[in-house]
């Protein structure tokens, strides 16, 4: 849970921890011979003898331990600046994941909002590889993602037929309902884009940035 203050406070670190960040980058390290270790030099010099064609750039094979450089052109600290920003737009990091491959893949909803992939999605296509014979691969790559997706429509169908099924309370003096299954579900983000306008969902807004802000 974050309030104001402890945003502003976090500002402040953040921009304090990238200075620190930017010194060490600059004045310590060069201060320092660094290498490899004995093993990523070898793990390196296995992985090129593997490769007989080896191109004028590559690192020597030898075993020779290469030169490392602190590297801060990196994404991780490039995001330190997002923190901050993104939990005042949607609330505590515990609230959401990054690992989500896609939502409409995952739950079926509008294609509309199928484009929320996330760190995972280069798993999918890895996967399909390792079906096919490496001959003409990206044909059937897109084979198998097409009968992927036919079947996740014919599942879908299936589950919406059987939510219709189930009773849903309605009855505006009933505490709380829990459903059989977790067939008949609401989107949250599809929810609130469909019912853009509606009084009712700008108090909850209003109330869920006062929560989390």
């Amino acid at each position: 849970m974050h309030s104001d203050l402890t945003l502003d406070i976090m500002d402040e670190v953040t921009t304090s921890l990238g200075g620190a960040f930017r010194h060490f980058s600059d004045v310590i390290c060069p201060a320092y011979n660094t290498k490899e270790l004995p093993r990523e030099a070898n793990a390196r010099r296995r992985r090129q003898s593997k490769k007989p064609n080896q191109t004028k750039k590559a690192k020597p094979s030898d075993g020779t331990p290469f030169k490392k450089m602190f590297n801060l052109r990196t994404y991780k600290y490039h995001s330190l600046d997002d923190y901050c920003r993104t939990i005042r737009w949607l609330g505590t990091t515990e609230s959401y994941s990054t690992t989500v491959v896609s939502i409409i893949k995952t739950y079926g909803i509008s294609p509309a909002h199928g484009d929320l992939q996330g760190e995972l999605e280069h798993r999918r296509p890895k996967g399909w590889h390792v079906r096919t014979d490496r001959r003409d691969f990206v044909k059937q790559m897109t084979r198998i993602e097409r009968r992927q997706a036919r079947i996740r429509r014919i599942k879908h169908k299936l589950t919406a037929k059987r939510a219709q099924a189930e009773n849903v309370a309605s009855a505006p003096e009933a505490h709380h309902h829990i459903g059989s299954s977790q067939n008949r579900y609401e989107h949250i983000p599809s929810f609130l884009r469909a019912h853009e306008g509606d009084p009712a969902i700008l108090v909850c807004a209003v109330f869920t940035d006062l929560k989390y802000s």
